[in-house]
């Protein structure tokens, strides 16, 4: 939907390997016993794609998601973000100071202004493909007209670094 449209048949893969190594693994075990099968939410599509796929195939596994891990300068770990250049690091950075800043005003139920904090990150020189709060369970692109909404998340795109927030407002 969102990294998908710039990589296509990647999660058509992803879902055929899971599908059947979660098969291959649950198939000794028997029914009765349930898999738990853990994967990063910093792959947050990736995420909610093999939870939908776990419901729809009936798999007996409980698809586990494994908190995103930071750096000191508090930018989401990953082998894309480890191979930045500092360069492409410091706008990757900026990407990380946008996804807080509008989590905070998510938090605090502030409107999230998407147009501003997406020209901060250009600004920083980072090519952005997209920045978006989409429904966590769905993936579709919340309407922002009214107020911040709960459980968003903040799904933005960049060749020079990737990173994500989750944010729940009370």
């Amino acid at each position: 939907m969102w990294e998908g449209a710039s990589r296509p048949g990647h999660f058509d893969g992803v879902a055929t390997a899971v599908a059947k190594l979660l098969s291959i693994v649950a198939a000794p075990l028997g029914r009765r016993t349930v898999l738990q099968a853990w994967f990063g939410e910093k792959d947050a599509e990736q995420l909610a794609i093999i939870r939908r796929l776990a419901a729809d195939l009936n798999l007996p596994a409980e698809i586990r998601a494994v908190p995103i891990v930071r750096d000191e300068n508090r930018l989401a770990l990953s082998s894309r973000n480890q191979r930045l250049t500092p360069e492409h690091y410091q706008s990757a950075l900026s990407l990380s100071g946008a996804l807080r800043a509008l989590a905070e005003d998510a938090r605090r139920g502030r409107p999230l202004d998407i147009p501003l904090q997406s020209a901060h990150v250009r600004s920083a020189g980072a090519d952005l493909d997209y920045l978006v709060v989409v429904d966590p369970a769905t993936l579709k692109e919340l309407d922002l007209s009214e107020t911040a909404p709960c459980g968003t998340r903040l799904w933005p795109s960049s060749p020079h670094g990737w990173d994500q927030s989750v944010s729940s407002t009370p």
